[in-house]
C-alpha cells in the first residue's frame, strides 16, 4: 500500500506503507507528509488545506479526526462507497499500467 497526494500545483512523494495500515499509521503519514508536500506546493504555510480521502475505517477513525481538526484541514465529504471521484485513482492507474510494462 502507498500513500500520496496530488494538487494543482505539483505531486507528493509516495509514502510505502507496510502491512494493514492503522489511524496512528495514518496520523503519522499527515503528520509528516501532507503538511510538508502542501509548503513545498504551495509555499505559503498559511494556505487553508481541502483534503479529500476515502472513508475507510482508518481515515475516520476519531483520532484522525482530531489531528485533522486541531492542523485545521478540512476533509471534502463524500458518501461511503461512492464511486471513485479521488483524482488519485488516476494516479495509481498510471503506476500500475507503468509496472506492468516494465516487468522484466
Amino acid at each position: 500500500m502507498v500513500w500520496g497526494c496530488a494538487s494543482y500545483r505539483g505531486v507528493s512523494e509516495l509514502v510505502i506503507v507496510d502491512g494493514t495500515m492503522k489511524s496512528t499509521d495514518y496520523i503519522d503519514i499527515l503528520d509528516h507528509y501532507l503538511l510538508d508536500s502542501v509548503e513545498n506546493m504551495f509555499r505559503d504555510p498559511m494556505i487553508q488545506i481541502l483534503y479529500q480521502h476515502e472513508n475507510a475505517p482508518e481515515h475516520i477513525a476519531h483520532n484522525v479526526q482530531t489531528w485533522l481538526n486541531e492542523h485545521d484541514v478540512q476533509v471534502i465529504q463524500w458518501p461511503v462507497q461512492s464511486p471513485d471521484r479521488n483524482v488519485i485513482e488516476n494516479v495509481w492507474i498510471m503506476l500500475q499500467n507503468k509496472a506492468i510494462r516494465d516487468r522484466p
